[in-house]
């Protein structure tokens, strides 16, 4: 199989909120793989643009880069004791997060991207334009989304879903799931002794159609190969709702769903199985660029 070994350098992009302090925590206990991370921060030029009007902008952004690098550096040791090999990415941009994480990525050949969400709640509805929205949306590599709860009364912010996330990888598989796809889930669960659960959800007719069909025997062979466990299943009904009911029957530990890939935002789609699943799914959610 050829394409970049999942898990192999990871960015994950950070601020200074409760919900990046969670999801540096929650890595740091990841018990496999170790693998490499490149953290980074942007300085979000909204806060510049409306520090205007005769404000010292120049200092502004002095006194946010300081900031910024204490607590990067106090996230790079947290993880470094866990055991991973981590490195800061030499600039911090003024710009829109949700715009430069992507090429980011790129520029240094991530092969994943670990983002938290801000929800203040299990219930929060992410707004279209979030900056998660954007990195889902403008990515060339897999997105992994990490829902973070917040405990108005302690005042806390955790990571929903298990503690090792790989280990049990529900994959919805449709019409426009590319081998590429398929790949990647088998050699992630082969990396770390998981197992792949592939489901198609059939919403007309009577049987899954041909693309689909290929797509198991793909992955079938794959997973005999590298000795993954995998199971397949076929059910009636509508995708988001029975992949997340199938994720909490099955006790997975993480729902990877593909995009396809636009150069723009403008593509949004309410009411599409990922936009739901973005904003509902608990789980850790992989989404995977076609």
């Amino acid at each position: 199989m050829g394409g970049s070994e999942p898990l192999s350098k990871v960015l994950i992009p950070v601020d200074l909120s409760k919900s990046s302090d969670a999801l540096i925590r929650y890595v740091a206990t990841i018990k496999k793989p170790k693998f490499d991370i490149v953290l980074f921060h942007a300085i979000e030029e909204s806060i510049v643009l409306h520090a205007g009007g005769g404000y010292d902008v120049t200092g502004l952004i002095r006194w946010l880069e300081d900031r910024a690098k204490a607590k990067i550096e106090e996230f790079k040791n947290l993880l470094e004791e866990a055991g991973f090999r981590v490195e800061v990415y030499p600039e911090m941009p003024v710009a829109d997060p949700g715009g430069i994480i992507p090429e980011v990525a790129a520029s240094i050949n991530a092969t994943e991207i670990f983002i938290a969400s801000k929800g203040m709640g299990l219930a929060r509805v992410i707004p279209l334009g979030s900056t998660i929205n954007a990195v889902v949306k403008l990515s060339r590599v897999p997105v992994v989304r990490f829902k973070v709860f917040h405990d108005k009364k302690r005042d806390e912010a955790s990571i929903l879903g298990g503690r090792e996330p790989f280990s049990k990888i529900l994959v919805g598989v449709d019409v426009n799931v590319s081998k590429e796809m398929i790949e990647y889930s088998v050699r992630l669960a082969s990396k770390v002794g998981g197992k792949v659960v592939y489901t198609h959800v059939i919403e007309h007719g009577e049987s899954p159609p041909p693309q689909v069909k290929n797509a198991f025997r793909l992955a079938d062979k794959l997973t005999s190969t590298l000795s993954v466990d995998s199971e397949f299943i076929v059910v009636s009904g509508h995708p988001p709702k029975v992949l997340l009911q199938l994720a909490s029957h099955l006790e997975v530990t993480s729902i990877l769903v593909g995009r396809t890939v636009t150069k723009t935002l403008g593509e949004i789609i309410l009411g599409s199985t990922l936009d739901k699943l973005l904003k509902t799914s608990q789980l850790p959610l992989i989404v995977y660029p076609l």
